[in-house]
């Protein structure tokens, strides 16, 4: 009996060990990772000063102040017995190092100082990468952990004013909310007008207030699910997914993480990669909408008849065209592509165009048509031969292309999305904000047509069958965010842009799938 109290007792005993172990492994990792939070914001605190340091100019202006008078105190040094101390001084310390100290102390504090710096390494890197590979957002736990975005702090100074900056997690916030981890955002001309100030004009011309700056950027990205509301029905944690935003809702993928509502979010194609899935969502929507929906083009009768398609391939738009040519030649229409002659005479617009036209035959297009710089041109050389003529060319001026339409009668289809299309500046756009405020016709027309995750789920079905695939022209890291966005800008002014195929996309993390 006394040996099998002595037995419970010992049991009871390792228990309350175990207990007692339990509730130091819950503190001390409560402690580290508050800790580590901690550390992180004095990080990322102190990376903040240390650039605004560089770019204060009394700053600089010091340091060239403290540089001369370091140089005159050498100078005075040098001309004294003070100098002569120091360098005995020196000597002394070397002699010290080379006779009194042991090779065995020398070797074992270059070990423990190598040691604490790939410690050191370690620790941080952890701590940059920790909020990104944590898919811990359903256990309410987002709000302890910063990501990166991509934000226009100032839009009247355009691309200069887009910047990476540190930002809070987003949380689920309404019942319908769904939190992506994004994986690739698309870019294209549209976000760096956007920089330049163009959503505060569409937003204002909509009767919507003005979003505040810094604001993030993007409208089209594709991701994993990491946390869903209440109401989310159609989506799963850990789901692939891709979205997209309206231009007039004033918000940005262009982050690690974005919260987005679940009827603008789809699951993404399983045949193509997070980055062709990045560059597909809104040129498919804007497609849809502007052709299928508004000019009721009907696949059934599309066969064999003529359609001419401006910028059909190029990099120069959001991606329309590229989809429109495609899905156009997939239906049995003849596809004609245009674009504007090349006035660069170099080798690189020689290659560009030689690698369009290889394109051309790739993507199923008929022909090719060059519009002369000369617009004025057009009404002499160009031929009534087309029985649909689509312009998705994003920019201000484009060419007279009603030209080329069959019947005088005929109009272009414009696919620049339609909250551009509609926009009107100036007082008129104010006044009419005001009469008649355009937000709550956008919201009865998202009720009245097929909510966008239809679309989405339309050009899954499409990509799957393999009618319609993503072409991907250059991939950047969120730390190349200036390349990237001066390298849109730069190509999108470019006549060599017509001669690019694809869109350009940022990589927030590694894809393999």
């Amino acid at each position: 009996m006394d040996r099998v109290g002595g037995i419970s007792s010992m049991d009871s005993n390792i228990g309350k060990i175990r207990e007692s172990l339990d509730s130091v492994e819950i503190y001390s990792s409560s402690f580290v990772d508050a800790l580590r939070h901690n550390l992180r914001l004095f990080y990322v605190a102190s990376i903040d000063w240390l650039k605004s340091l560089e770019q204060n100019d009394k700053v600089y202006a010091l340091k060239n102040v403290l540089i001369s008078k370091s140089q005159d105190i050498l100078d005075a040094l040098r001309s004294h017995e003070v100098y002569a101390k120091i360098l005995d001084r020196v000597d002394n310390l070397k002699y010290f190092m080379y006779k009194e100290v042991s090779k065995q102390a020398i070797y074992f504090g270059c070990g423990g100082l190598l040691t604490g710096v790939i410690v050191g390494v370690a620790v941080g890197y952890g701590y940059r990468t920790s909020p990104a590979g944590s898919n811990s957002f359903h256990n309410g736990s987002a709000n302890n952990y910063l990501m990166r975005g991509i934000v226009a702090s100032n839009c009247k100074r355009g691309i200069d004013g887009i910047t990476l900056m540190v930002l809070k997690t987003p949380q689920v916030l309404n019942p319908d909310d769904v939190i992506i981890q994004v994986r690739a955002v698309g870019i294209d001309m549209i976000d760096t007008e956007i920089a330049k100030g163009l959503l505060h004009s569409i937003r204002r011309a909509h009767g919507l207030r003005k979003i505040g700056e810094p604001f993030i950027l993007g409208r089209e990205c594709s991701g994993v699910v990491v946390d869903v509301g209440s109401q989310v029905q159609t989506l799963e944690i850990n789901d692939r997914v891709w979205a997209y935003l309206p231009l007039w809702s004033g918000k940005g993928v262009m982050s690690e993480y974005v919260a987005v509502p679940e009827k603008f979010v789809a699951l993404k194609p399983n045949n193509i990669s997070f980055e062709g899935a990045a560059t597909m969502p809104y040129a498919f929507i804007t497609f849809w909408q502007e052709c299928i929906e508004k000019y009721q083009i009907n696949p059934n009768d599309i066969k064999n008849r003529r359609i001419l398609i401006h910028l059909g391939l190029s990099s120069k738009n959001d991606g329309v065209g590229l989809l429109a040519t495609q899905l156009l030649k997939s239906w049995g229409a003849r596809v004609t592509i245009s674009t504007e002659e090349m006035t660069e005479d170099d080798s690189s617009s020689e290659v560009a165009q030689m690698t369009f036209l290889h394109s051309l035959k790739t993507f199923g297009a008929e022909s090719h048509l060059i519009i002369p710089v000369d617009h004025h041109q057009l009404s002499n050389l160009a031929q009534r031969l087309f029985d649909i003529v689509i312009n998705t060319d994003s920019s201000k001026i484009t060419p007279p292309l009603s030209y080329f339409c069959k019947s005088p009668n005929d109009k272009v289809i414009e696919t620049f999305p339609t909250e551009i299309n509609n926009y009107a500046p100036g007082i008129g756009a104010l006044l009419l904000s005001l009469l008649f405020p355009l937000n709550r016709i956008l919201e009865q027309t998202e009720k009245s047509v097929d909510p966008p995750n239809a679309k989405l789920n339309e050009c899954k079905r499409l990509v799957e069958s393999r009618l319609i695939v993503p072409v991907v022209a250059k991939s950047f890291l969120p730390s190349q965010y200036d390349q990237a966005f001066r390298h849109v800008a730069r190509t999108s002014e470019s006549a060599i842009a017509h001669a690019t195929v694809g869109k350009s996309v940022l990589v927030f993390k590694s894809t393999f799938k």
